[in-house]
């Protein structure tokens, strides 16, 4: 029993129907090629780029260069850029909101067709506040600041700001962390900083004055602000 399979790329409103094939006839080839697509991370969100690694490999799993290969991305026929032997890649624009797919179409003498597709889903809907979470303690002067940062993206939350409310403060044990002034005046009542993916981090805080909350902000890596949120204080 032989199963069909038919590559289908919509060009400029055509619809292009490349090579039918049928899986029995492979037996036939003096010799096996393999397809597989990947990307430089898991998961992505709207606005990032994504880089694809397409490879070919013969059945001893070695690298090989197709006589022809044909590529699409979002339906539109683009150009692989060449890696290695048998290994070729593909940088995105930045990604929108729908499902973004690779196709890729590959022949060479002697072997079999083969081909292959990946679909890249951004992850929308989802603030970060479901990844980044804080608790705030005062000890005296002292206010301890615990974050962490489940997020995945590399460029979703580069920035964090830190407000005060309650207290001034007057220095920050922190050397990647800078204290900044109010928009009413010169008073410091908030510190500025930064908490990479899978980071957590302790900022020691000294300040003049009981806090009473903390409210925190944080920013895109286009300086968008993504999510406010409102912690209290534990004394």
């Amino acid at each position: 029993m032989h199963r069909f399979n038919q590559y289908i790329a919509i060009c400029s409103g055509l619809l292009l129907l490349l090579p039918v094939i049928a899986q029995g006839e492979h037996s036939n080839a003096s010799n096996q090629m393999s397809l597989s697509i990947s990307t430089d991370k898991r998961a992505y969100y709207p606005g990032e780029i994504a880089v694809y690694t397409v490879k070919f490999t013969n059945s001893d799993g070695k690298s090989i260069d197709p006589d022809l290969i044909r590529a699409t991305y979002n339906s539109q026929f683009i150009r692989l850029e060449k890696v290695d032997d048998g290994v070729y890649s593909y940088a995105t624009k930045r990604l929108t909101r729908q499902d973004n797919q690779l196709g890729v179409y590959g022949e060479k003498d002697g072997y079999n067709f083969v081909q292959e597709s990946l679909t890249i889903r951004p992850i929308v809907g989802q603030k970060a506040g479901n990844y980044v979470k804080a608790t705030f303690v005062q000890q005296g002067d002292l206010l301890k600041l615990r974050l962490s940062n489940d997020i995945l993206s590399q460029r979703s939350i580069s920035k964090i700001m830190l407000s005060v409310t309650g207290a001034t403060i007057e220095s920050v044990a922190s050397s990647s962390w800078i204290r900044v002034p109010n928009h009413l005046g010169t008073d410091l009542k908030s510190v500025y900083g930064s908490i990479e993916p899978g980071e957590k981090q302790t900022i020691k805080l000294v300040v003049e004055g009981k806090a009473s909350m903390v409210v925190w902000k944080a920013f895109d890596h286009h300086g968008k602000s993504v999510y406010t949120g409102t912690d209290n204080v534990f004394f």
